[in-house]
Order: structure tokens, then C-alpha cells, then sequence
């Protein structure tokens, strides 16, 4: 089971793509059962129909740029492209995002309702300086609660409140 749209094996190949490529090619007699059965999925039930999110990976997948929602009265968008001269930039715009201007526009709870996804760890735009600076913005020094908590493995420091996703199996 797998996605050829998704990102390609760590490794050397394309194992999965390579596969379906292949049993597009071998598969094309009707009459016949196919070498390498392959079940496409394409109905798409996280967002609601004509949602610019689903238009928008679409235009990815077919190497087109993006579009953001036109705005409409009454109603906030759901997608937006924000650009930036550089990751410092970024990552001020995406924390001014995630812990104001998202929660104010749909009323929403910028702790328990946002979330911050990103495809790197290091850097200016990545999982560890965002964890840092949105950690700083929630939990940060706040009256009436102890020092810091517990640390993780790696040295970071977790507070009352944070967020904490596991992304390992032991």
C-alpha cells in the first residue's frame, strides 16, 4: 500500500512509481488480468468539494503553480501563500500565523486547534526552531507554575501544556 504522489524512497529507486508505471504498461489489454494489480483511490474526504486545498495538489501533481483562495465577504479562505524573503522571515510569518491571525480568523483555540507541519528539522524553518519559538509564545515563564520540566533525550526541556507528538515506535 503506498502513494506514488508522495515523496520518493530514501533509497536508491523509485520502487513503488516504477511498479505502477509498469503495470500501466503491461496492464493495457482488458481481456486480460493484470501482472501487477493496482487500486487507484480518488475520491478525497478531508475537504469539502471545489476546496482550493484538493485544487491546489492537483496543480502540484501536474506541475502548475499555486492559487490562493480570492477572498470572499464573510468568509475566510483555506489556503495561502505566503512569501518570504528568507527562513528567518518564514518562520516569523509562520508563528505570527499559527499563534495569532489563523486562531482570530476562525476562531479557534491557537494551543489545542493549530498545528505547524514541516518537511525539515534544522534551520530557521524547521521542526526544532518552530517547536522552540511556538513552546516560547504557549508555555513559556508563566506566574504561578514551576521551572521547567522534564527533558527529552535529545535536551529539550518540555513545560505544563506543550504539545507532544511521538513520531517513533520503541
Amino acid at each position: 500500500v503506498g502513494d506514488a504522489d508522495q515523496l520518493p524512497s530514501v533509497g536508491p529507486g523509485n520502487v513503488l512509481r516504477d511498479l505502477i508505471r509498469a503495470a500501466d504498461c503491461l496492464g493495457s489489454d482488458p481481456e486480460s488480468d493484470p501482472p501487477i494489480p493496482v487500486v487507484r483511490l480518488d475520491t478525497i474526504f478531508r475537504q469539502q468539494e471545489g476546496s482550493t486545498i484538493v485544487a491546489n495538489a492537483h496543480r502540484v501533481l501536474h506541475g502548475q503553480g499555486l492559487e490562493p483562495d480570492e477572498p470572499q465577504r464573510g468568509k475566510a479562505g483555506e489556503f495561502f501563500v505566503l512569501r518570504a524573503a528568507d527562513a528567518e522571515r518564514t518562520h516569523a510569518k509562520i508563528v505570527e500565523m499559527a499563534a495569532e491571525r489563523i486562531p482570530a480568523a476562525y476562531g479557534l483555540d491557537p494551543i489545542a486547534d493549530v498545528q505547524v507541519l514541516c518537511p525539515m528539522h534544522k534551520g530557521a524553518a524547521g521542526t526544532e526552531a518552530f517547536n522552540r519559538a511556538l513552546q516560547e509564545r504557549f508555555t513559556g515563564e508563566r506566574e504561578g507554575l514551576d521551572a521547567p520540566g522534564p527533558r527529552g533525550s535529545d535536551g529539550r526541556t518540555f513545560r505544563l501544556g506543550d504539545r507532544v507528538m511521538q513520531i517513533r515506535n520503541d
